[in-house]
């Protein structure tokens, strides 16, 4: 979570899953990190809505403060990403 990202595909694509910040889902998620095995199991199970975006070569994608993603690279890819904050959702980005 924390301030707002962008991701840049500048050859190949990733698949981005966001999950937006509601509190549920971060409780689930604080939850899910906190456990000894959460690399044993995909977060995405535990919430009830998990979008999936794919970002093709020359696309960016801008994710908001506090969405919480995993990013897959099923082919070769040269990305860029950078995150930054800014004067909106500053408690979204304290957490």
């Amino acid at each position: 979570m924390g301030g707002s990202a962008n991701r840049l595909s500048w050859q190949g694509e990733k698949t981005f899953y966001l999950i937006r910040p509601a509190s549920a889902n971060i409780s689930l998620y604080e939850r899910w990190r906190s456990a000894s095995n959460h690399s044993e199991m995909f977060f995405a199970d535990q919430v009830d809505k998990c979008y999936k975006c794919i970002v093709k070569q020359g696309q960016t994608l801008f994710i908001p403060s506090g969405w919480i993603y995993a990013t897959l690279t099923p082919v070769d890819c040269l990305a860029f990403a950078g995150h930054f904050l800014h004067s909106l959702s500053v408690e979204m980005q304290m957490r």
